[in-house]
């Protein structure tokens, strides 16, 4: 029997900032009636990481933003090897450019930190 998936959209921005070009994918929870993006991330991610996209770019150098079903973002936060760690509110209420820029710094100050 196949497990019911989330159904998602996903896009990869790219933002220059400071000499550098950060990806920010963008994943949206379609909200189809089957499992929510947030119960599937860990498989989303797997899907996503899969596209030829990332070969020579490890998804653990991307920041990553989620739309749930209420129309809510979020970071997902990832650990060094591209894996799910945990999901960290994201403030409400700003437009997606907002939102892509403030993970782009929570993602930068990770690696510059080595923490979370």
């Amino acid at each position: 029997m196949k497990a019911v998936r989330a159904d998602y959209d996903w896009n990869l921005v790219q933002i220059l900032t400071d000499d550098r070009t950060t990806n920010v994918i963008e994943i949206t929870d379609r909200d189809l009636g089957n499992m929510s993006v947030t119960n599937d991330v860990e498989n989303v991610l797997i899907e996503i990481s899969d596209d030829p996209l990332f070969d020579n770019n490890p998804l653990s150098e991307s920041a990553v933003i989620y739309c749930d079903s209420e129309g809510l973002w979020d970071e997902i936060v990832l650990d060094n090897a591209g894996n799910f760690k945990t999901f960290a509110a994201l403030p409400r209420g700003r437009c997606r450019t907002e939102l892509q820029a403030e993970a782009v710094v929570r993602l930068v100050a990770r690696k510059l930190g080595g923490g979370s």
